[in-house]
């Protein structure tokens, strides 16, 4: 599988396509950073699934993420974007939205609490058109995010708004791992990318 290729048979993500331009924007700030960093050659064995939340003016969204049964999806990083709209519809850079994450297979919570997302995605505030300067809450890395979300499973993720029509698009990255070769009969399987 390519990298950022979207397997219809191992997650369903959404139905968005991973060429929008935010998960581009996404995906350059990994492959340009993070590699070089963790001295990643190659980048053929990363799984990525996208999520997008659109929140209405002072409310809420969530969306649930289905792990399909033929493979569980071992996360190693979250990245993403955010507006920062105010209630009147201006961005005056600060962040006001939030989100947390559970496991929906047994309805583990991952976040205790619903995190700024100024405090873990990268690259962090998407700048409005006219903006001078730039008074982003930018960070410069993927937020380690470990956890295998079992076949069959979901993930949610839940966000809270407290300002005007603010979006959150947001990348898990990670493998694969066949769940037939989870629990080999024999004691000596292997799991692969």
């Amino acid at each position: 599988m390519m990298f950022g290729e979207l397997d219809p048979n191992s997650a369903t993500p959404q139905g968005i396509p991973v060429d929008l331009a935010g998960f581009q924007q996404v995906r350059a700030n990994f492959n340009a950073q993070v590699t070089r960093a963790l001295g990643l050659r190659q980048l053929e064995w990363l799984y990525t699934i996208p999520f997008q939340l659109s929140f209405p003016v002072g409310g809420g969204d969530d969306v649930q993420i289905d792990i399909k049964r033929d493979a569980h999806f071992e996360c190693f990083f979250i990245t993403g974007d955010f507006t920062s709209l105010n209630s009147a519809g201006v961005d005056d850079g600060v962040c006001r939205t939030s989100l947390r994450i559970t496991d929906g297979s047994n309805d583990l919570r991952l976040m205790d609490a619903f995190v700024p997302t100024n405090l873990f995605l990268s690259p962090g505030r998407q700048l409005a058109p006219g903006i001078a300067g730039n008074p982003s809450q930018q960070l410069f890395y993927p937020f380690p995010f470990c956890h295998i979300f079992p076949a069959n499973g979901s993930i949610v993720v839940e966000g809270q708004n407290s300002g005007g029509l603010n979006v959150v698009n947001g990348l898990f990255w990670g493998k694969k791992l066949r769940a037939s070769l989870d629990n080999p009969t024999s004691g000596q399987g292997q799991i692969t990318p």
